[in-house]
Parts: C-alpha cells; structure tokens; sequence
C-alpha cells in the first residue's frame, strides 16, 4: 500500500514537527458515504472555507427540530448556556481527534481504533457508528413525518389543528408511505448521486427557519397575536398570547423562564444528550481533514471552530426565538417545534416543505453508508456495495428500514429519539473513545492537559448519559401537559 506524507511549513502551524503520515486509502466509514462527505469532493475540497461548510453540513440536521424544545426543558438562560457550553465541549473532543489522528498517522476513525487498541475496539467503534446510522434513520422517519404531516393537511383542504382527519393524513401513516414509496426505492439504488445535495438544502433550510423564526416573533409579539397547539392525543388547545420581551407581562402572557421549572434534574437530562446529539460531527471530521489543503492541526482547528460557532448560532437564534414564542407550548410539542401553530404561514410551510425533502433524500443516503459498512464488516468480499448479491443488497436495504420504521410510528416525541441517541451512541462516539484515543496516542509526559481534560469530560459526560437513560426509561417525567385520553 503506497503512503503519503504531507508537508508544511513552520509558519503555517506551530505543531509542524508533528510528520502525518497517511496511507492513499480511504477506509470506509458509516458516515464516508454519508451526503456530508460529498461536498468535499465537489465543492472547492481542500479550501477553509469550502472544509468549514462541509462541517457545517454534517453538524446541522433534523436534530434543529427540538432545539426549542431543549431550551423550554432547561430555561431561557440555563438552556443557551448549555448550547454553549456543548460547543465549547465538541471543539475540544475534535481538537482530540484530530490529534489522535496526527499522532498514529491514520485518518480514519475505526483505523485509530485498530491502531491503537486492535481489532476488538475497532470492531466496537464501527458497532457505535452503525447503532449511531440506525438510530438516526428513525429520528429522520419521525422528523419527516411531524414536518410534511401539517403541509399535506392544508395540501387536502384541511387546518394544520385540524384533530378529525382521514387516515391517510394522520402523521403514522405518512410515515409508512414514505418510507415505503420513496425511500425504499431510493435506498435500494446501487448509487445515491444526485441526492447528496440532500444535505446541502438542510442548512439552507435551517437558515432560513432560523431567520423565519426571528421574523417571525417581532411580527406576533408587536401585534400582541395569539398562537395556540390543539393536542392530538386530548381535546384540548393550549393558547398563549406572544410577549415582547422588553415590555411588562400582562395576565393573558405566558411568563419568561429562565432557569427550569418544576423537577429541574429530570428536565436537564432531557436537555443535555439533545445539546450532545446536536454537535455530533466527529466521524466526519477526519476525512474533511485529509482533503483540507495543508492539513495542519493549526488550519483544522479553524475550520472546527468556525463550524461549530456557525452551529451554535443558528441553534442559538432559532431556539431562543422559538422559545419566546411559544414557552410553555413546547413542552407538548412532540419534540418539533414545527406543531406550533404558526397560523399557517407561508413562509413556515415553505421550510417545512425544504426541510421534509431535505430529511426524506438524506435517509437513502443512511441506507447506503449502513450497507456499505454492513458489507465490509461482515462480508469482506462484498465491501463495495456495487458488487454485493441482490438478495443481500435488497436484504440489508429493506431489513433496516422495516426496523427503522417500526419504533418510528410507536415513538411520537422526537426529542425522546435525539435523546436516546444523545445519551448512547453520539457520548460514545464524540466523547469517551477519543478520550481513550489521546490516552493510548500521546507519548508519556505530553499533552497531560488535553488528557486529563478529556477524560473528566468523558467521565461526567458518561455519568449524565447513564443518568438520563434510566430516567427516560424509568424516571418521573415532569410535564404539564394534559394527559391523553384512553
């Protein structure tokens, strides 16, 4: 196997000492195949600024629907501040990995894996990226539904609030036919092409929601309009007039929160694995890395930051917005801020409908990397997914999206998969393996700060997650919302 070496100058990074030795092979991933990995080859690859949008692109996703969310759980200071907070902890975990990555002369996350602890871990690793695809092919099932469900209800004639619908227009069953219409008959293409520009039109959407949103709340609040939720699950409509911020609170307003209400350790562990799901990029990282020009530590750590600082900031403008908006409404919103009554605004409809198509042509594209890495796990001769047989090709395509759709429909509150996800997986994958990564990589005596750092973020990181998961599943859950009507 031929390897090349890259070269820099001092002047370009105060690390040049470090030689990065990489072999001209690109290992296989779940996320190489991805729709973030795409624009690396096609959009200007190798370049700062063309590297910190393909970041952005794997940063930013269906996970913006329960930001609000997240925020409304944990208070209106204590929630930014936690958004804030995972950034800084993310830019510190990729600095990590990209260290790791310097140090043992390899690219790709499994490989370091295999490098540093043998096959067991790599295995392992590609395990937690594998479970990670699986679980985010459910959230975008649930996601796609709650979006596209209020689009076609006005499309057929009928109110977004509308309770009394046909069955074709109740969210469940728009989830199965999408999922078996559309997406089944993408992911079973040998090839995605077209549809990684799936990811691109998500950040434009969440763009663009991020400044509808803003808009939108100076529009409510200077008329002083009232928005509502009608529940599906009660006869009941939850209605709040929208308050300006700056001026007093009448008797009809909703109160500001800014630290949680009620039981406020169970509604941090709701908000912290989604802050953990939002920044999850790091399997990503690394092959942006090798097509940056220069690959220095000092020029991949700006790209990491101007990624993650772009990420905050749209989190941080939608969910705040979004949050003084509807408040206490959030809290029964499923998890998407998007059942909100917005009136039916064009403006909304029309983000909901660029975020649907986004969501809907990135789960092929999930299909596609789980495949692949299917194939290369457990059937060495078929690690090309072009090459497997059709009855494995049609058997793993199919398999996961029945078992992907099956919890979707069960699962209504999409925050509770964006939890899951954030308190399993993405803490495995973002925090504790490069922790153990910079411990096994680091020559005794160097880097004792990046090492003791990572492995208290690790520690407590691990800590919460377990916390949380045992909350979910067995915990008290503190909410006002009515309780559904058996």
């Amino acid at each position: 196997m031929s390897e090349r070496q890259y070269q820099w100058s001092d002047s370009d990074d105060d690390d040049s000492n470090e030689p990065m030795i990489y072999s001209e092979d690109m290992s296989r991933t779940p996320f190489m195949n991805s729709p973030r990995m795409f624009f690396q080859e096609r959009f200007q690859a190798g370049s700062i600024k063309g590297s910190v949008f393909t970041l952005v692109v794997a940063i930013v996703g269906a996970g913006t629907l329960s930001v609000p969310f997240a925020i409304e759980q944990s208070g209106l200071l204590i929630g930014p501040g936690l958004f804030v907070l995972g950034a800084l902890m993310a830019y510190f975990s990729l600095r990590i990995l990209i260290l790791s990555s310097v140090l043992t002369g390899v690219k790709s996350y499994t490989k370091i894996a295999h490098n540093l602890y043998g096959p067991r871990m790599s295995y392992f690793a590609q395990a937690m990226l594998l479970l990670n695809l699986y679980g985010t092919c459910i959230s975008y099932i649930v996601a796609a539904g709650n979006l596209i469900t209020p689009v076609v209800k006005i499309a057929f004639g009928y109110k977004t609030d509308e309770l009394v619908v046909p069955f074709y227009l109740e969210t469940r069953f728009i989830m199965v036919f999408c999922t078996s219409v559309i997406v089944l008959p993408l992911a079973l293409q040998r090839t995605m092409g077209a549809l990684r520009y799936a990811s691109l039109i998500a950040v434009f959407c969440t763009c663009y929601l991020s400044l509808v949103v803003f808009a939108k709340y100076f529009e409510y609040c200077g008329n002083n309009e009232e928005v509502k939720m009608n529940l599906e699950t009660v006869n009941h409509t939850i209605s709040q007039n929208v308050q300006c911020f700056w001026k007093g609170r009448t008797a009809d307003e909703e109160e500001i929160h800014f630290f949680p209400q009620g039981n406020i350790l169970a509604r941090l562990l709701k908000t912290i694995p989604i802050v953990v799901y939002a920044y999850t990029c790091h399997p990503n990282v690394l092959p942006v890395f090798m097509e940056l020009q220069k690959p220095t530590r000092k020029r991949m750590s700006k790209v990491v930051g101007r990624s993650i600082g772009t990420a905050m900031f749209l989190y941080l403008v939608l969910g705040i917005f979004a949050y003084l908006t509807f408040k206490s409404q959030l809290e029964c919103s499923d998890g998407s801020f998007l059942k909100n009554d917005y009136h039916s605004d064009a403006s909304v409809l029309i983000g909901a409908v660029g975020m649907s198509v986004s969501v809907i042509s990135a789960i092929p594209l999930f299909v596609h990397a789980f495949r692949g890495n299917i194939f290369t796990l457990a059937l060495d001769e078929f690690s090309d997914p072009k090459d497997a047989p059709l009855k494995w090709h049609f058997g793993v395509s199919i398999g996961l999206l029945v078992a992907a759709v099956i919890p979707a429909i069960l699962v209504k509150d999409i925050s509770l998969v964006f939890g899951m996800l954030g308190s399993t997986t993405n803490p495995m994958i973002c925090f504790v393996l490069p922790s153990m990564f910079i411990l096994r990589a680091a020559p005794s005596g160097m880097y004792r700060t990046e090492k003791i750092v990572s492995v208290i973020i690790a520690t407590v990181i691990s800590i919460i997650s377990v916390i949380s998961l045992g909350n979910t599943f067995f915990g008290a859950h503190d909410t006002t919302c009515p309780d559904p009507v058996n």
